[in-house]
């Protein structure tokens, strides 16, 4: 007997009544008696990419795009969140903060406002935002973005 296809819980299936958790389980084909032993289901769920900062910043497939074109648009060899220890620079540094702050605020856009922006709306509003920056005497970041 399947844990997640049997309709073994009050005539139901789990991924049918539970369709997100469903989703997060790494295993899929336990069957019941392995999934039920030491509660392992729970053990197979794999909550960690759900959301995390990491995901969410660096790893989303949106993001790594964002970053792509930020990097090329700023004239940046490599842009991430995960190279601000190694920025020196405090122009980049603003910039990776400003692209961080965008991203999560089209996070909150989506999850709380149901409103879904196009990679190309993240853009202009980070270039945008950019601008408000730098009129705001963001030197250094003005500084990196003259050369656009």
């Amino acid at each position: 007997m399947s844990f997640w296809n049997d309709a073994w819980v009050q005539g139901l299936r789990p991924r049918d009544f539970a369709p997100l958790i469903f989703s997060a389980s790494r295993r899929k084909n336990k069957t019941l008696s392995e999934a039920l032993v030491n509660n392992t289901w729970i053990r197979d769920l794999n909550l960690l990419t759900a959301e995390s900062g990491l995901h969410l910043l660096v790893e989303c497939r949106l993001t790594k795009r964002i970053w792509e074109e930020v990097a090329a648009w700023a004239a940046v060899e490599s842009l991430n969140p995960t190279t601000i220890q190694d920025c020196n620079k405090k122009g980049q540094r603003s910039l990776l903060i400003l692209v961080n702050w965008t991203v999560w605020c089209e996070r909150n856009a989506r999850i709380f406002y149901h409103k879904f922006s196009t990679c190309a709306q993240i853009l202009t509003s980070i270039r945008s935002e950019a601008l408000v920056w730098i009129c705001a005497a963001a030197k250094q970041l003005a500084n990196l973005l003259a050369s656009l």
